[in-house]
């Protein structure tokens, strides 16, 4: 009896297929090698098994890798695609290497970092670099420092900028101007202050007198000129006072509880107006970005996303973003905000997701049925089992032909039965004669001299018994 693992030679041999091949039917006389991304790991094999997700192989392999740009995990029963900022260099390595400071990489599936450009600088991990506070890119592809009675105070910045008159900056580099002295002054774009022969804190001016700078206030007949305190500020030279700055603070009882991802998001007063400097000639947002928020100070003046009122009396945290102490933040994924000044994000509700920085909405997963998530997601994920992994809910979801839904699940088909059409409920058994193995699209013949009776295996057909006639009397 002939095995379906083995194929006849020219010489009437049967010789067992090796490992990476295959023979799927009895009295076969080739060997045939496993397509790429499918292998069989042991000689004699009846079929090729298609490599796990993310796994791949070449043609004619005994075993499926775990490329470079994944890593393999569950013990080596995964492969999973390395997040940008991270790579791996080589086949079935076992972690995803973060990228070093002061280099990168921009897309998922990394095989290595690019180090920045020069003076770009990035922190570990980082999927891109920053020209830093203190130098300018016109084009994100140069980063030029600032020379010296320049500053540039915040990362990818578009140009540098003059110093004002009576400030000035000594050294390249710099990311903000120093005041001159009282008793000293200077012009736009300085790198030192020198002596006048104004009392302390007046500077020249034009016409050869001395005015109070604004920032500063007249006392004593106008012949003191005071720097205005933390929390004030005069925006004209030579005011006789200086103005405080107004402004509400957000309190405890402003937060809102949990959010369900309908409706508005909780709205809190706007915050206090002020600045903690001295000398200042204008009031301004309390709001900081920490060095690790993804989004830095420059996004933020660059889009006026955090700003002050027309009337110089509240400051605007923007939607997508909320108020944390004195830090106004973005939403994480998974979260959003659509009202100024929220003191909280609210989670994205189930069937919904968000994946952008500052969302403002949830966008809901395709409503087919298909996809699924949970409260406070980042993506939605399709509910066939072997599907899995995350997706955007814009992808296809689809039960494709040779399986059927069942139980959530997308499943092969038995040997025996087929299934024609995407999103199949059943399969259908072979018609008599025809057979066809597990997860088919269609029923199949049997080679001439045999046919299937359980639509699963071929056996040859018995010949037709022949009775002679016979003869008359």
């Amino acid at each position: 009896m002939f095995r379906w693992n083995y194929n006849i030679d020219s010489g009437a041999t049967c010789t067992q297929c090796a490992a990476g091949t295959y023979s799927a039917s009895a009295d076969s006389t080739t060997c045939t090698t496993c397509s790429a991304n499918s292998y069989s790991t042991s000689a004699g094999s009846t079929g090729c098994t298609n490599c796990a997700s993310n796994f791949v192989s070449a043609g004619g392999s005994s075993a499926c890798t775990c490329p470079a740009g994944f890593a393999l995990g569950d013990g080596g029963a995964s492969c999973t695609q390395c997040s940008a900022g991270t790579y791996s260099a080589s086949a079935d390595s076992t972690t995803c290497t973060t990228c070093s400071a002061n280099s990168y990489s921009t897309s998922a599936g990394s095989t290595g970092c690019t180090n920045c450009a020069s003076n770009f600088v990035s922190a570990g991990g980082s999927s891109a670099c920053t020209c830093p506070a203190g130098y300018s890119t016109s084009d994100a592809t140069s980063c030029s420092q600032c020379s010296a009675g320049q500053y540039s105070g915040s990362a990818d910045s578009s140009s540098c900028t003059n110093c004002n008159s009576n400030t000035f900056s000594a050294s390249a580099g710099s990311t903000a101007c120093t005041n001159c002295d009282g008793g000293k002054v200077s012009s736009a774009g300085a790198t030192a202050c020198t002596t006048s022969g104004c009392p302390a804190n007046f500077v020249s001016n034009a016409d050869g007198g001395c005015d109070c700078p604004a920032g500063s206030a007249l006392s004593d007949g106008d012949t003191v000129c005071t720097p205005c305190g933390s929390g004030f500020y005069s925006s004209s030279k030579n005011s006789a006072s200086c103005t405080a700055c107004a402004g509400t603070t957000p309190t405890d009882d402003d937060k809102p509880k949990p959010g369900s991802g309908k409706g508005k998001s909780s709205v809190v007063k706007p915050a206090t107006v002020t600045t903690a400097a001295t000398g200042a000639t204008s009031c301004g947002c309390p709001f900081v970005i920490d060095d690790n928020d993804e989004h830095h100070d420059n996004e933020l003046r660059a889009t006026r996303s955090v700003r002050l009122l027309d009337d110089n009396t509240a400051c605007i945290c923007p939607t997508g973003r909320f108020i944390d102490g004195n830090h106004c933040k973005s939403c994480p994924v998974g979260t959003w905000s659509n009202t100024v000044n929220s003191v909280s994000c609210a989670p994205c509700s189930g069937l919904t997701y968000s994946k952008v920085k500052n969302p403002t909405t949830c966008t809901r997963c395709s409503n087919d049925g298909a996809w699924l998530s949970i409260a406070g997601s980042s993506s939605c994920t399709c509910s066939f089992a072997d599907n899995d992994g995350p997706k955007d809910g814009t992808k296809d979801c689809k039960c494709q032909a040779g399986n059927y839904i069942s139980g959530g699940q997308c499943k092969p088909c038995p040997a025996g039965t087929y299934s024609a059409s995407i999103n199949s409920v059943s399969c259908t058994n072979c018609a008599a004669g025809l057979f066809a193995p597990a997860q088919s699209k269609s029923c199949k013949a049997c080679p001439i001299g045999s046919t299937s009776n359980d639509g699963i295996t071929c056996v040859k057909s018995k010949p037709k018994s022949f009775q002679p006639e016979k003869p008359r009397v």
